[in-house]
């Protein structure tokens, strides 16, 4: 029989846990986890690397503005009792202040009720070593809503080193602050004197959860104290601030003072009911050094008043004005007070506010009222109009200036724009004859508060007198600046003695603080004229100036360029170099002969090499092939040299010399200088054997001030064939005169003239002046005059009475009354009436600028003296009549109308010879008649003539126009 393995037995099925028992024990796991870690957790806190690990999460981190906190030796248990055995702040010039031996005990299961309760943080010592550098931080959200209870916090030793406030000072600190979650609270702050300076602080403020709030503020201190130095009080002035506030926290008043010693500096008042609340504070900003700078731009005082409507929390309107001698600044919005936002635009207005004071050496007063709103976190924008009315700055002023003006800061850049002021009566004092007018301006730019660079991107002025327009960028940082633009003068009139327009392109560099200003500048000149002759034929219709020039230490040096006109050319080419090195070269000439009326240049070459630097340049000046003609001298080969060292002192020497005919020209002196005032020591001057000496020529603060001596043979000069002169003379001229001049002519001889002795004395005090002058000898026929004339200035103008007396071949001449006569820049005149050959003379004339007028009146001058003296046959008869004329502006008018009586040459006494003359002068025609009998004849004539008319007096035949005339002599010859 086989045996067979029985079959196996089934395994028993395994039982499932219920699920309500396997959450549980899951449950009891991760707790006996929890607790296992937490315990851990708890243990290792305690153990060095827990306390490390904290050290690690707060050292270095930043604390807002004041920097970096460093910690060491962390002690204790954290989450109980803990000490911390260093703490320092570091900013970027490294630790500012050190803490040691700090221990904190606190609470850490309230933090699960929402309060964190500190029961008592004590520090042994505090070093302040130095003030922080205190940075700007962004704004932040609120706090998380939980109560603070600090009930005890000291500091048994805070140090200030005598850095701070100049002495070593030690003081205890000791207070406490809570804001319990039933919204009742405290604070306090005490300060006591350790060691040093006697400053103490006693401020307690309480509130109840019903929102009773009281609270007081005393803080004192010494002069050399701790609060001193904090409120930067007056030296040797002690402080004192006194503060209160009661009420509940929805009504309440306060108020505080400071003072310093015995004066109150402050006041302050605050008030808040249920509807509305205030504050106001009066500064005395002139007491208080911390406001120097706002005394200084404001005036001694300011008032600050505020009003807030709370009838709505979270729109509030709110004023504030602030008052002070330099005007009212108002400004107007509204706030959520929840939140602390700005809901509305700021409305920003300035009443009369003094630009003297804010902002000098500006004058003026300005109203400005605008928009300005907050973007973002320290970014505005302000868009308003300003009004400035009686301004003035250093180098001119305008009656009034507005314009629209939107100022922006965005980020790290503020920008602005005006894009359309009007400027009424501008004016640039430095050029007198600039008229006020009435200018557009325009600019935009901006400001990189991160780079320091303002950017001008366009600035335009436009007006009756030109247009200027400049773009470019300047760098705060370096002094780096590049701007450039266009000129164009209208008038010319206005900033020279020119007509006519000019363009101009120019550009103003500089490549750092201290290097020097580079200039250029191209400008052409169109139709340009001017009333001085000679600059008028220098410059002729179209000057052109391109130069470059360099300003460096407030001195304007022309480095190279050239000058190109009708009468002159001159080429300049060099450098200057930053270090203020010159090395430069000027060539020229005078291509045309100078008429100046009555003597003339003729042309001339120069040459000058310019060396040194702009404080002191050196300047060799070379003339040569030059000539000049005047007074019937004309002296030939004109030429010579001029060395001169430039700047605070001048000094060098001169030469020139010359040819007139047969005798040599020479001058040479010394040139002296400084700030204002300009000398020519020992000149010494001869044509011939004609000599001046001068010891001395100066020009200083505006006076001109001479002493001189001339002697010697005039034959051969001015067409003298014999004469002698000698005279003498000291003389100051400036605001007031003081003059005295003697001198005499003797012998002199010439063609037909002989004056054996001519004398002259002019003597000058104060604003008053006298010539008097006498001649004796033969012009014709003999003569001896005595001349004398009284001056009187004002300014630039002059007036005053002249008399003559005396005999002509024997006939008397006088004035009939003394002669009235004025002169200024603008014009002159004369009113005078002569007794002579037996009848008067009367004339008035008068020049003005373009304008002239005449009236010459004849009574009963006798015809044989007139022949006597032009040394014809003489001639029996008068001549009575009358001649006028007016110019104005080139548009002349004149009549003319004698008429001769018995006229008979001496001897002849029968039919008489009577003559009627008559002429007119219309346009630039002179049409003229005569008609006349006697002796047997009668004469009928007339002419035609066309002119040229000038200006004033400036009449000439037109050498172009022909003379037309008709004359009918008929009668009889016997």
């Amino acid at each position: 029989m086989e045996d067979t393995a029985p079959p196996m037995a089934p395994k028993p099925r395994r039982r499932k846990l219920p699920l309500w028992l396997r959450i549980a024990l899951s449950i009891v796991v991760a707790a006996f986890v929890l607790v296992g870690v937490a315990v851990g957790l708890r243990f290792w806190i305690t153990s060095d690397s827990g306390r490390a690990f904290i050290v690690s999460q707060i050292d270095g981190r930043k604390l807002g503005p004041l920097g970096s906190i460093r910690i060491q030796g962390l002690k204790g248990d954290p989450l109980e009792a803990a000490s911390i055995a260093d703490i320092a702040l570091v900013d970027d010039d490294g630790v500012w202040l050190r803490a040691k031996d700090a221990r904190i005990e606190w609470t850490p299961e309230t933090l699960f009720a929402g309060q964190l309760e500190i029961q008592k943080i004590n520090i042994r010592t505090v070093d302040v070593l130095r003030q922080p550098k205190v940075t700007a931080q962004p704004e932040q959200g609120s706090g998380p809503d939980i109560g603070l209870s600090l009930d005890e916090v000291s500091v048994d030793d805070l140090h200030f080193a005598p850095a701070i406030i100049g002495s070593d000072a030690h003081y205890k600190i000791a207070g406490g602050i809570a804001r319990r979650r039933d919204a009742s609270g405290f604070a306090r702050l005490m300060l006591s004197p350790v060691l040093g300076p006697d400053d103490r602080a006693d401020i307690v403020a309480e509130w109840s959860p019903v929102g009773s709030l009281t609270g007081t503020a005393t803080v004192v201190g010494p002069a050399d104290g701790l609060i001193a130095t904090l409120v930067q009080a007056p030296e040797s002035k002690a402080v004192a601030f006194e503060g209160r506030v009661t009420g509940t926290l929805a009504q309440f008043t306060g108020g505080a003072t400071l003072r310093f010693a015995d004066e109150q500096v402050a006041a302050f008042d605050i008030t808040r009911d249920a509807a509305s609340a205030s504050v106001t504070a009066d500064v005395v900003a002139a007491k208080w050094p911390l406001l120097d700078l706002l005394a200084e731009r404001a005036g001694e005082t300011v008032k600050l008043t505020g009003q807030a409507t709370l009838t709505n929390f979270q729109q509030a309107p709110t004023a504030i004005r602030i008052t002070a001698p330099a005007g009212v600044i108002d400004l107007s919005t509204a706030i959520n007070f929840e939140t602390w936002a700005v809901t509305q635009p700021l409305q920003l207005a300035t009443t009369d506010l003094d630009l003297a004071m804010v902002a000098p050496p500006m004058e003026g007063k300005v109203d400005a009222n605008g928009d300005l709103r907050l973007v973002g976190i320290g970014d505005f924008s302000w868009k308003g109009n300003v009004v400035a009315n009686r301004i003035a700055w250093p180098s001119g002023g305008a009656a009034r200036i507005a314009t629209p003006i939107t100022v922006a800061k965005d980020g790290l850049v503020i920008s602005w724009n005006a894009p359309s002021a009007i400027i009424d009566s501008g004016r640039v004092d430095a050029l007198k004859d600039l008229r006020p007018a009435r200018y557009n301006a325009a600019v935009r730019g901006d400001y990189n508060m991160r780079t320091q660079n303002v950017e001008l991107y366009t600035a335009t002025l436009r007006g009756a007198p030109g247009d200027v327009s400049a773009r470019g960028s300047y760098s705060v940082r370096d002094g780096r600046m590049s701007f450039s633009g266009t000129a164009r003068v209208a008038r010319l009139s206005d900033v020279a003695p020119l007509g006519g327009s000019a363009r101009s392109l120019w550009s103003v560099t500089q490549a750092g603080k201290n290097a020097p200003i580079r200039i250029t500048a191209d400008a052409q000149g169109r139709d340009v004229t001017s009333s001085t002759a000679a600059l008028q034929q220098l410059a002729g219709r179209e000057p052109r100036v391109k130069l470059a020039a360099v300003v460096r230490n407030g001195r304007f040096v022309v480095e190279s360029g050239t000058i190109t006109g009708a009468g002159v050319r001159a080429n300049m080419t060099g450098r200057v170099a930053d270090n203020g090195a010159i090395n430069a070269r000027a060539v020229g000439s005078l291509t045309r002969t100078l008429d100046l009326g009555g003597a003339t240049f003729g042309a001339m070459d120069f040459t000058a090499d310019i060396t040194g630097n702009t404080n002191s340049p050196v300047v060799a000046l070379r003339l040569a092939d030059g000539a000049f003609s005047g007074g019937g001298v004309v002296i030939t080969g004109l030429g010579g040299e001029v060395d001169a060292r430039l700047g605070e002192a001048i000094a060098g020497d001169f030469s020139i010399r010359g040819a007139y005919g047969p005798r040599p020209f020479l001058a040479s002196g010394r040139l002296q200088g400084g700030e204002g005032d300009f000398r020519v020591v020992n000149l010494v001057a001869s044509l011939g054997d004609l000599r001046l000496n001068a010891p001395r020529i100066a020009i200083s603060d505006g006076v001109v001030s001479a002493s001189f001596d001339a002697s010697g043979p005039l034959a051969g000069i001015a067409g003298l064939e014999r004469g002698t002169l000698t005279a003498k003379g000291n003389l100051a001229i400036g605001e007031e005169m003081n003059i005295d001049v003697t001198g005499q002519l003797a012998n002199l001889r010439a063609a037909g003239m002989r004056l054996d002795l001519v004398t002259f004395n002019a003597d000058a005090a104060g604003n008053t002046a006298t010539l008097k002058a006498r001649a004796k000898g033969v012009i014709t026929a003999p003569v001896e005059l005595a001349f004398s004339t009284t001056a009187t200035r004002d300014e630039a103008s002059w007036s005053g009475q002249a008399t003559l007396d005396g005999t002509i071949d024997q006939l008397p001449i006088s004035t009939s009354r003394p002669a009235l006569w004025a002169y200024a820049p603008e014009g002159w005149n004369l009113d005078a009436q002569l007794s002579a050959f037996r009848g008067t003379l009367d004339a008035k004339l008068t020049s003005a600028a373009e304008d002239a007028s005449a009236d010459v009146r004849l009574a009963n001058v006798s015809l044989r003296g007139l022949s006597r003296v032009a040394r014809v046959t003489p001639i029996n008869g008068d001549v009575t009549g009358q001649l006028t004329f007016t110019n104005s502006g080139g548009a002349a008018t004149g009549d003319i109308k004698l008429n001769i009586a018995n006229a008979n040459p001496v001897g002849v006494t029968t039919d008489p010879v009577s003559l009627a003359v008559m002429g007119q002068l219309r346009g630039n025609i002179f049409n003229a008649s005569a008609t006349g009998e006697g002796q047997g004849f009668k004469l009928a004539a007339s002419s035609r003539q066309e002119l040229l008319i000038g200006d004033g007096f400036d009449i000439s035949v037109s050498p172009t126009a022909p003379l037309q005339a008709q004359l009918d002599l008929t009668g009889r010859a016997e």
